[in-house]
């Protein structure tokens, strides 16, 4: 898969919970996911990333065996 789609539907999955939780528009979600990412990426580097992506696919891989 892509790695731009990847980031594409991390930033938009962020975002949709977002728009829920704190009951904000589309486009300042977006904002608040894309500057959180970044952050969060700058602050640990790629280390952090490939930990949070391992995390996801844990969390993912559990979603889909409770089915």
């Amino acid at each position: 898969m892509n790695c731009d789609v990847m980031v594409l539907v991390q930033i938009m999955g962020q975002s949709a919970s977002l728009m829920v939780i704190l009951d904000i528009s589309n486009t300042w979600s977006v904002t608040i996911s894309t500057i959180f990412a970044a952050a969060y990426t700058v602050s640990g580097g790629l280390y952090s990333v490939t930990y949070t992506d391992v995390l996801q696919l844990i969390c993912i891989v559990i979603g889909l065996v409770s089915l």
